[in-house]
C-alpha cells in the first residue's frame, strides 16, 4: 500500500500534468486532472499519519507552490480568453458595419434615373 509520501509525490506529478494542460489551453483535461488530484489529496488527508512532520511540511509546501503556479497559469489563460473575446466582438462589429455600408451603397446605385421611357 502506498504511503502518504508516495501519494503526495503522485499529487505533485499530477499537478505538473495539470499545468501542462493549462499551458496548452486544454481546459477540459486540466479540469479532469485537478479533480483527480483533489480526490487524491482527500485520500491522503484521511490516511493515518505515517510520516515525519518535516516530510509532510516539505511536500505540502511543494503542493502550495505548485498551486500558485497553476493559479497564475489559469489567470493567464483567462486573460487571454478575455482579450480574444473582446477582439472577436470588435471584429464582429466591424464586419457588421461594413455589411451595412455595402448594402446601402449598392442599393443607392440601383436606380432607374438613367433610363428614359
Amino acid at each position: 500500500m502506498p504511503t502518504k509520501l508516495d501519494l503526495l509525490d503522485k499529487a505533485l506529478d499530477m499537478s505538473e500534468v495539470e499545468l501542462e494542460y493549462l499551458v496548452d489551453g486544454d481546459v477540459d483535461k486540466a479540469e479532469q486532472a485537478a479533480t483527480e488530484r483533489g480526490d487524491l489529496i482527500r485520500r491522503i488527508l484521511s490516511m493515518s499519519d505515517d510520516m515525519s512532520q518535516d516530510q509532510l511540511l516539505d511536500k505540502l509546501t511543494q503542493l502550495r507552490n505548485m498551486q500558485s503556479r497553476l493559479t497564475a497559469e489559469a489567470r493567464k489563460l483567462h486573460d487571454q480568453l478575455r482579450i480574444d473575446l473582446t477582439r472577436a466582438k470588435q471584429e464582429s462589429k466591424r464586419h457588421s458595419s461594413y455589411g451595412k455600408r455595402t448594402a446601402k451603397s449598392s442599393m443607392s446605385g440601383i436606380g432607374f434615373s438613367g433610363w428614359r421611357a
